[in-house]
């Protein structure tokens, strides 16, 4: 008999291992039809689909065997036996499943063959099933649908059934598994790098399968340790050694599923509310990069009006050692005309040589350069490529937003002459203004249709290429951001109307100032505000177009360390000793902006708070069960003479056991996906967020208040047990059955 026995949980744990397989044949399949029904396959394709099918067909037959083998084998056990339940009906799942299996290979022949393949459009499962027949789809449909619930519940009743096998098969098992994870952690740590080494879906495969085999290996090494960290409480004293016993008593399965059930609630919790504060100080954080990036860390301007003698207070600041670079600027507000739409902006002068030490505008820039706004002449004689850079941009590999262009300017340069060929069809190489610039520039005319002859002598490309030709009229550059370039279908090169409100004074009243710029780039930084509403020209076209004279509107600064800006700031409005000037920080500046983001995550922190207080709830109930499961041995203690602050600091110990168990799975957990978001990215729709992956900053100390808040509130719900239990009567309490 014990040798049945043996053999019988051996048969149903094969019949087991074999059932978890075939779950994965569903999808397996599913995509080897898939590749079956590509229009284009690639060399080997068809067989390698066929391959497939006929090794998971194999599977299923090897399952087919061990179940009706299994089958009489379990019946002859004696009724009553325990698990002879649960093993006859693996036995029959595993039956069922392959049948399934072997089933459904045969109707996806049937559908990759039966559907003319040749004619399917290219790729995939979708694909496939547009073209089979109603009939054969809703049959591999139902079939699909049956195996796929046979599977969870062939999965859960082998979960179930592990414990049918004898300790010594268990270890054995256990033990190969462990050895299995343990290699395959070394080889992926040793072989395959962590980092993808592109954005495509491909590139992140390996890294993937390294980050989950990972977290199985740390995993398994958590549930290895955690009985040894017990056994060495044990030996602490005797309250640890009654409240570990507890924990890890077994008497009592619904007390201990409760006890479990209590660990997963508060790591669930301590999960999702590190995730959602790690996503949400990732918002801020990119947020925060990309307004330093194009805005002052300190800012010196005054209330009303301009700076006079502005010259003395920008030596000054740049003479203080934790200052980076200042730069001097003039802005007001404009509206931008071109030939199909019109709209609002803020001009802003800046010097270009130092405006590029204080922001990010050089390095922003997508398009065109920002020396044209200092050699207008330069931006008059552009090349082809240079030429009708495209606003409509796309993500790049770094985040960025890039154009074909930039990676092969021959397109640019292929597409301007055959629109020079269709224009001068004589093969003459027309301009489209004259030299003294006559022509209004059309939606996209003069920007784009430019001679070859149009390049300077000093961008020639080789020998042979085009030579220099009559340039344009030489017009003051602008450089706009690329939502503002979008909506008003401006390219490098185009020619847009700046109207300035302050104008002169006319018969009529105020007359706007009106003068030509010519788009000499096109920056992205990221804030659609910023992109659609900063516009750039030099300082001194700045001042004479918006008449300032020599008075400036403000100076920025960017300092060494930046969250020690205030401290600058300070020694700065020292320094200039000029009262009317304000000196601010960038904490000041965007003060309302950031303050908005410290409410909003405190909100969302107490909000999901609200699950770890649920989590010890748990905790609370399940502490009352075992003070009401274990009164009689309460009685003993006291009547072996245990204090009530012994009783009820066992029980203050083993709440706290659940809350650290608890805090340190989720802080694991939520660390995981955190670092698996960080690294390998969520996918985001750039034109809705404006920013193409999910940002993920994780702060170590909010990292450790979680796990702190999770621990303290299981604690305080052992409160009321722990003084339950502690108030109990020995006598009533031996009573107790």
């Amino acid at each position: 008999m014990s040798e049945r026995r043996v053999r019988l949980p051996a048969l149903g744990g094969l019949a087991a291992g074999l059932v978890v397989l075939e779950a994965c044949a569903v999808l397996v399949l599913m995509v080897g039809a898939g590749r079956l029904a590509s229009s284009s396959p690639g060399p080997g394709t068809p067989e390698l689909g066929l391959g497939v099918l006929a090794a998971w067909g194999a599977l299923a037959v090897v399952s087919l065997g061990v179940g009706l083998l299994a089958l009489p084998r379990i019946r002859r056990v004696q009724r009553g036996t325990r698990g002879r339940g649960r093993l006859q009906a693996l036995a029959l799942l595993a039956v069922a499943l392959s049948l399934g299996v072997i089933i459904q290979g045969a109707l996806v022949l049937a559908a990759v063959y039966g559907s003319a393949s040749d004619k399917v459009p290219g790729g995939g499962v979708v694909e496939l099933l547009q073209h089979v027949p109603g009939p054969l789809l809703a049959a591999l449909l139902v079939v699909s649908a049956l195996l796929s619930v046979g599977c969870l519940v062939a999965l859960v009743l082998g979960a179930a059934s592990w414990t049918l096998l004898p300790a010594r098969w268990r270890r054995i098992w256990l033990g190969g598994l462990d050895a299995l994870l343990l290699t395959a952690f070394v080889l992926l740590t040793v072989l395959v790098p962590l980092e993808p080494l592109g954005r495509e879906p491909r590139a992140a495969l390996w890294p993937a399968i390294r980050l989950a085999v990972m977290a199985l290996f740390v995993l398994r090494l958590s549930v290895r340790l955690v009985p040894k960290l017990l056994e060495a409480l044990e030996r602490v004293g005797p309250r640890a050694l009654i409240a570990a016993r507890q924990l890890r008593t077994r008497q009592s399965g619904f007390l201990t599923a409760i006890g479990g059930l209590s660990i997963l609630a508060v790591a669930f919790s301590s999960c999702s509310l590190v995730t959602t504060l790690s996503v949400m100080g990732g918002f801020r954080q990119d947020l925060k990069r990309k307004i330093l990036g194009n805005h002052a860390h300190v800012g010196i301007d005054v209330a009303h009006g301009g700076i006079d003698g502005w010259r003395a207070v920008l030596e000054r600041v740049r003479a203080d050692p934790a200052v980076r670079g200042a730069s001097a600027y003039v802005q007001g507000e404009v509206m931008l005309t071109s030939a199909t739409n019109l709209g609002g902006a803020l001009l802003r002068g800046i010097e270009t040589r130092s405006a590029t030490a204080v922001t990010d505008l050089g390095r922003n820039l997508v398009h065109g350069r920002l020396e044209y706004l200092d050699d207008p002449e330069r931006l008059a004689r552009l090349s082809p490529a240079e030429l009708g850079a495209p606003a409509s941009l796309v993500t790049g590999p770094a985040g960025r937003r890039h154009d074909p262009v930039d990676a092969d300017p021959t397109v640019a340069t292929g597409l301007v002459e055959r629109i020079l060929g269709e224009l001068a069809p004589d093969g003459g190489a027309g301009t489209l203004g004259a030299a003294d610039g006559g022509a209004s520039t059309p939606e996209r005319g003069s920007a784009a249709v430019v001679p070859p002859e149009a390049q300077p002598a000093d961008e020639a490309s080789s020998p042979g290429g085009p030579e220099p030709g009559p340039a344009r009229r030489v017009l003051p550059g602008i450089v706009v951001g690329q939502e503002l370039a979008r909506a008003l279908r401006l390219y490098v090169g185009d020619e847009v109307d700046v109207v300035s409100p302050l104008g002169d004074l006319g018969p009529t009243g105020p007359v706007p100032r009106t003068r030509p710029f010519r788009v000499a780039g096109i920056f992205y930084t990221g804030l659609f505000e910023h992109d659609v509403k900063y516009v750039y020209v030099s300082l001194p076209t700045a001042q004479q177009f918006l008449q300032t004279g020599d008075r400036i509107s403000g100076i920025e600064v960017r300092v060494a360390e930046l969250e020690r800006a205030p401290e600058v700031a300070e020694r700065l409005r020292r320094a200039i000793g000029r009262p009317e000037l304000r000196v601010r920080p960038w904490q000041e500046l965007n003060r309302h902006l950031f303050g908005a983001l410290a409410l909003e995550k405190l909100a969302m922190f107490v909000v999901l708070g609200i699950a770890i207080v649920v989590a010890g709830f748990c905790v609370f109930a399940t502490l009352t069960l075992l003070v009401q499961e274990k009164t009689r041995e309460v009685g003993v203690l006291r009547a072996l003479g245990a204090r009530s602050a012994t009783l009820v600091g066992i029980f203050l110990l083993e709440g706290a056991l659940i809350g650290a168990l608890g805090a340190g799975a989720g802080l694991g957990l939520g660390h995981l996906v955190c670092f698996a978001a960080e690294r390998f990215g969520v996918g985001l729709n750039p034109e809705v967020y404006y920013i193409d992956r999910l940002p993920v900053h994780v702060d170590p100390v909010e990292l450790l208040s979680v796990g702190v808040t999770s621990a303290l509130v299981c604690l305080l719900a052992t409160l009321y047990p722990a003084l339950f239990a502690a108030r109990l009567d020995p006598v009533e309490a031996l009573r107790h059955r």
